[in-house]
This record gives structure tokens, sequence and C-alpha cells, in this order.
């Protein structure tokens, strides 16, 4: 019996595994501290890190102080009202890779209790073309996008690590 229902369990752990993997997004979970503790390939290649590099202990971190407290704030926040949702909807957001080579981003984010802690879930798409595109109708139409847009980087570390 024992065994049938660790066979039954590998088979769930590959399905998810195959799930995660079959994405087209790259998807991170995150703990409260803004630790990333698994990442898939997807997001392994868009912020040009091994896939065994992105999840682990955070490393020095790269961007300033001023961004970092930020979005500390906004992670305590979503966590003390945990819900799907779109991140940086009044904002725009940009991934920087290791090479330090920025690039747009949408973030969305959904929790996941779990026996460890609450995670949250970022499935994270490159718009940069769809941005770029928007600044050329910008240039061409006269109409600007908004000025208030503020930054917020979800990036790649000098240690080979990345944190949100």
């Amino acid at each position: 019996m024992a065994e049938r229902e660790n066979t039954g369990f590998v088979a769930l752990v590959a399905q998810y595994a195959a799930l995660l993997e079959g994405m087209p997004d790259a998807l991170m979970l995150v703990d409260e501290e803004g630790k990333i503790v698994l990442a898939n390939t997807q997001a392994s290649a868009l912020f040009r890190l091994p896939a065994e590099r992105m999840a682990g202990p955070a490393g020095r971190p790269t961007r300033s102080a001023t961004i970092r407290k930020r979005h500390k704030g906004h992670r305590s926040a979503f966590f003390s009202d945990p819900r799907l949702r779109a991140m940086g909807t009044r904002t725009e957001l940009f991934g920087l890779r290791k090479d330090g080579t920025e690039f747009s981003i949408e973030i969305n984010l959904a929790p996941i209790k779990t026996d460890s802690g609450p995670l949250v879930s970022a499935a994270i798409r490159d718009v940069s073309e769809t941005h770029h595109a928007v600044r050329r109708f910008a240039r061409v139409t006269g109409i600007q996008p908004r000025p208030d847009r503020v930054e917020r980087r979800l990036e790649a570390r000098d240690d080979g690590s990345a944190r949100c």
C-alpha cells in the first residue's frame, strides 16, 4: 500500500514539475523576505542566470536602498492581504539581467499557502517590444506616456542569485 502511495506522489510531483516548466512565462515562487525559492527555466532564460542560481540565499543588492525599501513595503502589504493581482499597475516595472541590461516586464501575483509558510507566485513576462512600440507611437503622434511612472526592479545579482 505504501509503495503505491509513494508512486502516486512521485507521479504528482512530476506532473507539477512539468506544469511549471511548461509555462510560457517566467515563473518564480518568492517567500515573505523576497527570496526566490523556486524558478522555472523561462525565468532563468529571461534573467540570463543558470537555473541552479535563480533560487537560494540573497547576495549583495545591486539596486538603490530607496527602491529596496519601497519594494519591501509593497511585498509586506501583499502578504498582509494576499490575493490575485497584477504588480505595478500604476508603475512601469523593469527587470535587470545579470549583465546589467534592463527590460520592461509585467508581473502577475498569486498567493500560495504552504506548510512552510506563505509564498507568492510571480508570473513574469518581457514586454519590452510592447513598450518600444508605445514609445515609437508617442514620438509619431506627440502623445506621451504617463510621466509619473516609478521604476521598480526584479534583478539578477552579482553573485549569480536573483532577488525581488
